[in-house]
């Protein structure tokens, strides 16, 4: 008996094992399948309100001396019988003309005090007497009508995969979430109101999560048809668009590629001209034509404080325009500015997921410390990879461009660092602002730093670029760090044909936009020249092939794979690739490669797909050094294609990532509530880690020891208590940073949660 019981407990391990390494799609499939049906959206009419800058003269100077018509009246003269010419005279009325030294206007004798009618009046403070033609921001209102999509948008598709992996971790907590009709309720609320508080990423877990319950139930052998599951699905997600209305249902899952436009602006004194410039920019973006909807965030910044913050929805960009314009300039004298601040008070704002942001400043990061510069990356990532890009026009003096903190987070999101010279090349950037908001695909990326003290930096630097039938618009963006104004900047076709239109120089930056590419490998030269330099190119349509993923990590007890965002160093690790556009690839052709983030090879991965050829999955070490991923295939019409992940993937010895929520992420007025991690170390020696919270409410604290040791290869848990107030309002979101710094910050490890108030 005793060896039966071994063998069985020996069988049910590998059965365990055979199935955590045969990972079964099943559950991301019925959830594919469920939410697909809603990719074409609701057709929908509104109207917008649009800026318009009308130029106006300015008014007449009231206190300028004003030219008098000559009077036609002639004035009597002293003669013989009162005038002269009359009878006995000889006198008559005479023109002023001929007597102007007679009747000249004498000065008043001295202690003469003009009447106070007469008296001079001095300008208001501040006026000038020669004024420029100004601008004058008026609104239009027209007609936008959002038509059902006859193919799914790359956002949705994103929104797709978020979902798709909340089903995977619900499914390693299946044991901790019971199924009832009433949790299904609940659950439905909880994500009408998250939308509505534009906490999309939550609200697509929480979406996950509940379909997940929906399949598991029905998968017990009581349970009914596989047809009833589906339905049972489908009424849910029916349900949940005629309690949100159909335009903020189609919001939640990005069915139009709705996007937000960012802008953290500086507010200083020496900020006016780039002000006004932000403004132009705003009103070139908002009256482009496109088909995706916008919405709009406004975040100032100086020193020492940051705000008001302006949300605008899709119909109100002409009001986000008037925010800008209503920023004044003041203050400064000291360099450095909140911009940290600034960056994270956008982002805290819930923009739609992926969005890009602009940051216009001439100043240094006051608060550039490694945790604001971490929460920055971190918030990022975590909201859906949101882009970020600097528009400089000066840095602090002794500032360092390469290794300044704004380099650091363009660097981690995929953005760019541009300096200007002036807020004149500033207004050059209307297109590459705007163009990104129809999607922003990375197709290839480079730079020659890694080449700055070797002989090859003496030789123009040649980047070959594979362009594929799949893209619609793209643009490419060359930065420098010594002025050249685009010279021997060259871009050349796959027939070699040099591109000169769409070509935008300024003196540290060129950029192109190119409409309908020729399909084939297309070479951009940067001359040695140039120094130091960095390029992206982008594919700028909503429905070409891009692709996302997450990692998978082994758990012992109970034998399971937990998704993750970052590998463990010196752990064997799985990624999943979730692939857009895959009708348009050739299944067996996809390639993965592993690049530094400068571009550099690592390796290839050989992958396997799904039987849909929509998920793939390789199983791989990986390295101990930052990296990107990279996939290469063949669409079916037999051109290669490339694409490369925005954020980048930072292993780590110690992995942190939520365990398990006592009230499923909800906040209740007057009550507690905990939220509990789990920390492993991988490493072969022990870890000491300090433990920190913050949020944006104050109602996080850490409960138990904030500093303790994590033995190796063991894991550690902890909890965060939250205590919500009677006098917190209803549906307010409380986003919590933890950070746990290991050995004194030789790492710092990461993991925000959203939580939010109900009744």
């Amino acid at each position: 008996m005793h060896l039966l019981q071994i063998s069985m407990v020996l069988g049910l391990a590998i059965c365990l094992v055979h199935n955590v390494h045969s990972m079964d799609f099943d559950l991301m499939n019925f959830a594919r399948d469920t939410v697909m049906e809603y990719s074409s959206g609701t057709e929908r009419t509104v109207n917008i309100l649009q800026p318009q800058l009308k130029v106006v003269n300015p008014p007449v100077n009231p206190y300028k001396r004003r030219n008098k018509k000559k009077s036609r009246r002639r004035r009597p003269v002293d003669g013989h019988g009162g005038v002269v010419g009359a009878g006995g005279g000889g006198g008559g009325f005479l023109s002023m003309r001929k007597h102007r030294r007679k009747f000249r206007f004498k000065r008043p004798p001295s202690g003469y005090t003009h009447r106070r009618k007469f008296r001079f009046r001095r300008p208001p403070s501040g006026y000038r007497r020669n004024r420029k033609p100004q601008t004058k921001l008026t609104f239009i209102t027209r007609t936008k009508t959002y038509r059902r999509r006859s193919k799914p948008s790359n956002k949705f598709l994103e929104a797709m995969a978020t979902i798709e992996r909340a089903v995977a971790e619900a499914e390693v907590a299946r044991s901790r979430i019971r199924y009832s009709d009433q949790k299904l309720q609940d659950m439905k609320k909880t994500i009408k109101l998250a939308v509505q508080k534009r906490m999309f990423q939550f609200a697509r877990h929480r979406l996950g999560q509940a379909l997940f319950l929906i399949k598991n139930h029905n998968s017990t052998p009581t349970s009914r048809s596989r047809r009833s599951t589906q339905n049972q699905a489908s009424v849910f997600m029916d349900d949940l668009k005629q309690t949100m209305g159909p335009a903020q249902f189609d919001k939640f899952m990005a069915v139009m590629g709705d996007v937000t436009l960012m802008f953290a602006i500086d507010t200083t004194g020496s900020m006016a001209d780039e002000i006004d410039t932000a403004k132009r920019i705003a009103v070139d973006v908002i009256n482009y034509q496109r088909e995706n909807p916008v919405s709009y965030i406004l975040s100032p910044f100086n020193d020492p404080t940051t705000g008001p913050v302006t949300f605008r929805e899709t119909t109100e960009g002409a009001l986000f325009v008037d925010a800008i314009n209503k920023l004044k300039a003041t203050g400064g004298g000291d360099c450095p500015e909140l911009t940290m601040k600034g960056i994270l008070d956008a982002l805290y704002e819930g923009p739609d997921p992926g969005s890009p942001m602009y940051v216009f400043t001439d100043a240094s990061a006051k608060d550039a410390t490694p945790e604001n510069i971490n929460e920055v990356k971190i918030m990022a990532k975590f909201l859906g990879k949101v882009v970020i890009n600097f528009f400089t026009t000066a840095l602090c003096r002794g500032s360092s461009v390469t290794d300044s903190p704004f380099m650091q987070i363009a660097e981690a999101t995929s953005g760019q660092m541009l300096s200007l010279t002036s807020a004149t090349e500033l207004q050059n950037l209307n297109g590459f602002t705007g163009s990104v908001l129809g999607g922003s695909t990375i197709i290839n990326s480079g730079c020659n730093i890694f080449n700055r003290k070797k002989r090859a930096a003496l030789t123009a630097s040649r980047y070959s670029i594979k362009i594929d039938d799949s893209i619609g618009n793209m643009s490419i963006c060359v930065t420098t760090d010594r002025p050249n104004q685009g010279a021997a900047i060259s871009l050349t076709d796959s027939q070699g044909v040099t591109i000169t239109s769409g070509k935008v120089s300024m003196s540290k930056v060129s950029i192109y936009e190119i409409a309908s590419p020729r399909v084939g490998t297309w070479t951009l030269v940067i001359p040695p020249s140039a120094g130091m330099h960095n390029y992206f190119v982008k594919s700028n349509s909503d429905q070409n092939i891009d692709f996302d993923y997450y990692f998978l990590m082994l758990i012992k007890k109970p034998a399971s794979e937990v998704p993750v965002t970052d590998p463990l160093i010196g752990e064997n690790s799985k990624v999943v690739i979730t692939l857009a556009g895959n009708e348009k690839t050739r299944k067996n052709s996809v390639v993965l490669e592993l690049i530094t983030k400068y571009g550099k090879h690592i390796r290839d991965l050989q992958l396997t797909p799904d039987s849909r050829g929509v998920r793939y999955t390789a199983t791989f070490t990986p390295p101990s050094r930052p990296f990107k991923l990279k996939i290469k295939g063949t669409t079916k019409r037999g051109n290669p294609f490339e694409r490369i992940s925005r954020s980048i993937v930072e292993p780590k010895h110690v992995q942190l990532r939520v365990l398990h929520s006592a009230n499923d992420f909800t906040l209740r007025r007057g009550t507690s509530s905990t939220v509990t991690f789990h920390l492993y170390n991988s490493a072969n020696v022990n870890k000491r880690v300090k433990i920190n919270v913050k949020d944006r409410l104050g109602y996080a604290r850490i409960n138990g020891l904030k500093v303790r040791t994590i033995r190796r290869g063991r894991w550690a848990f902890f909890s965060v208590l939250f205590r919500t107030p009677m006098s917190a309002a209803i549906g307010t979101c409380d986003t919590a940073f933890i950070s746990v710094s290991v050995n004194n910050g030789a790492e710092i490890v990461s993991q925000p949660v959203q939580l939010i108030v109900i009744k």
